[in-house]
């Protein structure tokens, strides 16, 4: 009788066991498949409304407009040494020009020059966040042809 006991108790002990590792082996299986399936991706659509874009401070009737302006108010200047002129500004809320400092050099004569046509400029239009107008830096690049 007691052979058969420890028999039976045996005998439970290994079916545990088998059961323990048989579920092991389903459980891993399972997520084995779910990791070698591709994954589901859900597009998101977005509207520009929903983008962050600050519009950018720009002359009234674009930038075409604006070279116009400068070609015809600029004088012309001899023995310029560098091609690039950058002036740094700020665009007000009302549109009017202030601050300008020269972010790149050619010369003084040159850098005068530029900021004395930008000073003519009429007003331009802010740049917009938020449906209200806003104070803006803003660079340009002035580009000369080099004269001998």
């Amino acid at each position: 009788m007691q052979s058969l006991r420890v028999c039976n108790d045996m005998t439970i002990k290994h079916l545990l066991i088998v059961l323990i590792l048989l579920t092991i082996i389903v459980v891993n299986k399972s997520l084995a498949q779910t990791a070698k399936s591709k994954p589901v991706f859900t597009p998101i659509i977005l509207t520009e409304s929903d983008l962050p874009v600050e519009p950018m401070p720009s002359f009234p009737g674009g930038e075409h407009k604006f070279w116009s302006f400068v070609k015809a108010n600029i004088r012309e200047i001899k023995g310029t040494a560098a091609n690039v002129v950058v002036i740094k500004m700020i665009v007000e809320v009302d549109g009017r020009l202030t601050n300008f400092k020269v972010a790149r050099s050619a010369n003084k004569e040159t850098d005068a020059e530029v900021i004395r046509v930008l000073k003519l400029s009429p007003k331009w239009r802010p740049a917009i966040v938020n449906e209200k107008a806003q104070r803006k830096e803003f660079y340009i690049p002035f580009r000369f042809p080099i004269k001998k």
